[in-house]
């Protein structure tokens, strides 16, 4: 069989993918002029180029997927900037897999080929897509293994395409296998994961919070600079970038804006009933038009006030933990936010949050002024510069926060190729235009800040937390000594706690890694909590935490089940294996991409088509 599909046929993979699924060229406009094919490729990958074509197959790919499941509807502006991050991202990722294929010079054998072909041909989605393979618009196993058993020396062009397409995934595969086999999972580890979801510990607690202290520390400016030059090290900072922007805001008509908010409400009623981050993560993959979305499941992290955009900023520290706020317009759409927590970290209030992201969609006539517009400004800032050309045009300018490489920019987000741009480029250099949800963006780039340590200066404030932090935690300290004094002398808790104006909560806590009620990630206090009943201790001693000091009594534990331990078993560590072979190959992954050297070229060829 093998001879007779490499009969005469030498066919590189995209022209394979796009002869037998069809070149999808939409009416909207991929076709892109000669005066833009001045450069013939759209990027550069570690110096290997990738042409327009080989981009637009995986933009094409996704666009024809989006279309299928919404034949109605014609795509808007914004889903499109999200496909365009999609398919740059799948082929950033495809590429320097290719390339570490070639650099350990692996291979596929012809009983390798046959094997997968017969066996593992579902992980190759163009494959089940060609219509010979299929019946009734479905794809026919029994007809696909009939073909390919099929003696037909006319078939041997087919089936050399077919082979071109498969051996690229092969080697995937096997390069996956090979970073998959670093991950490892003990017998303990099962049990760890199977106990985050079968036992309980019930706790009573009192939380010695450092913020009741804070009044009662206050610096000089020589013990700030002290505190700095004894720790240096711990300030020491990555590369770090400064910018400053011009957004061009889509607009729409009134309707659209009205539809928009009414479909946020509408998410609102039912992000109501959702019991927990989980639940709401579901939600948002389903509805936000986020690009993120998908991979966090709208979880923003932990942040501080500024980081956001004024209006987001307001709602979302205007909120209690627990509480879903109305829809609240930014530039970049219509927000539903979940308040998860509040903490202070070195003295500065910070919240974890979640949000749903409803984009308004633009006009395509208004759109593609106000992108014209963006360019028209780019290339007088350029030649005239930045400040001039936004005074002349009576466009405001933006500034950025300082941030690293792989962080969000204040203002316009996180997006790979304009982080990629900006440490790239030295200050004084001007951005091309670049497509966001709800807006157009150029940029300029201020400053660059190398790694190193930073003077006194340019940290003060951070030192002044870090320093107040670390006082106020010593007097929190000893305040939980001196309950804890009390508790091994038989005092109450409940007595222990009062007679120093604390209070006793008490809490289940679920499991190795479960979330404490009130006292949120804490690793180390339920590590004492495993640990007083590991030894049969009744009391769990004082454990720093992000807000003070924890100290509490084991009042009961129940056991996870081991007989349904054992035979859950098996699935548990099945669970646990794949994701820590998922885990090992995204972070590996991550780390080539990091690594690689990226120059995008994308706008500058594609042009409107972008």
């Amino acid at each position: 069989m093998l001879k007779t599909m490499r009969k005469n046929t030498k066919i590189v993979l995209w022209v394979v993918i796009a002869a037998f699924i069809g070149t999808i060229v939409f009416a909207w406009g991929m076709q892109y002029t000669a005066s833009q094919q001045m450069k013939n490729y759209v990027a550069k990958v570690n110096g290997e180029k990738i042409t327009a074509d080989e981009y637009l197959f995986y933009f094409d790919r996704l666009a024809k997927q989006w279309e299928a499941q919404n034949p109605q509807s014609e795509m808007p502006e914004d889903q499109r900037v999200k496909l365009h991050y999609d398919a740059w991202r799948e082929l950033l990722r495809n590429i320097v897999m290719q390339q570490q294929t070639e650099r350990y010079g692996l291979g596929v054998t012809d009983g390798e080929l046959v094997e997968f072909l017969q066996k593992y041909y579902y992980a190759v989605p163009e494959l089940l897509q060609l219509e010979v393979f299929q019946t009734n618009g479905q794809f026919d196993y029994n007809k696909y293994l009939a073909i390919m058993n099929s003696k037909d020396p006319a078939a041997g062009p087919f089936w050399a395409q077919i082979e071109a397409m498969v051996r690229p995934k092969i080697l995937e595969f096997k390069l996956s296998n090979a970073v998959f086999s670093t991950a490892r999972v003990s017998n303990q580890e099962v049990v760890n994961r199977y106990k985050e979801y079968n036992e309980y510990y019930k706790v009573k607690i009192v939380q010695v919070r450092s913020e009741q202290f804070r009044t009662q520390v206050s610096p000089s400016e020589e013990e700030l600079k002290t505190a700095f030059n004894e720790n240096k090290e711990k300030y020491r900072q990555p590369e770090r970038a400064h910018v400053t922007f011009v957004r061009f805001a889509k607009t729409s008509a009134g309707e659209d804006e009205s539809r928009a908010e009414d479909e946020a409400l509408r998410i609102r009623l039912e992000a109501l009933k959702a019991a927990d981050s989980a639940a709401f993560a579901v939600l948002a993959r389903k509805y936000s038009e986020d690009p993120t979305a998908g991979k966090n499941g709208g979880d923003l992290g932990w942040f501080g006030r500024g980081q956001m955009v004024p209006a987001f900023d307001s709602a979302v520290f205007a909120l209690k933990p627990g509480e879903l706020s109305r829809p609240v317009r930014t530039n970049f759409g219509w927000h539903v936010i979940k308040l998860w927590e509040r903490k202070k970290t070195k003295g500065e209030e910070q919240v974890r949050a979640s949000h749903i992201l409803v984009t308004v969609k633009a006009s395509t006539e208004g759109s593609e002024a106000l992108k014209t517009s963006a360019e028209t400004f780019a290339r007088r800032a350029g030649e005239e510069g930045f400040e001039k050309a936004a005074f002349e045009m009576k466009l405001n300018i933006d500034s950025s926060n300082i941030f690293t490489r792989d962080a969000s920019i204040t203002g316009v987000g996180f997006f790979t190729e304009i982080n990629q741009f900006v440490f790239s480029n030295d200050p004084g250099a001007v951005s091309p235009v670049y497509n966001v949800p709800g807006s157009y963006v150029v940029l300029k780039v201020e400053k660059r800040l190398a790694a190193g340590i930073p003077k006194f200066e340019d940290v003060r404030n951070i030192v002044r937390s870090d320093f107040i932090r670390r006082k106020t935690m010593e007097q929190a300290r000893q305040k939980s000594d001196e309950i804890w004094k009390l508790l091994q002398n038989g005092t109450p808790i409940e007595a222990a706690a009062a007679r120093f104006g604390d209070t006793v909560g008490t809490e289940h806590i679920w499991g190795w890694g479960a979330w404490v009620p009130g006292m949120g990630d804490a690793p180390a206090f339920l590590g004492a909590v495993i640990r007083a009943h590991q030894q049969k201790q009744r009391f769990i001693p004082p454990v720093p935490t992000d807000l003070g000091y924890a100290l509490g009594e084991l009042v009961q534990y129940l056991p996870y089940d081991a007989g349904r331990f054992a035979a859950a078993k098996d699935s548990t560590t099945q669970s646990l294996y794949q994701k820590r072979r998922t885990d090992a190959l995204n972070a590996w992954l991550a780390q080539l991409q990091r690594d690689a050297d990226i120059e995008d070229y994308r706008m500058e060829v594609l042009g409107a088509n972008f």
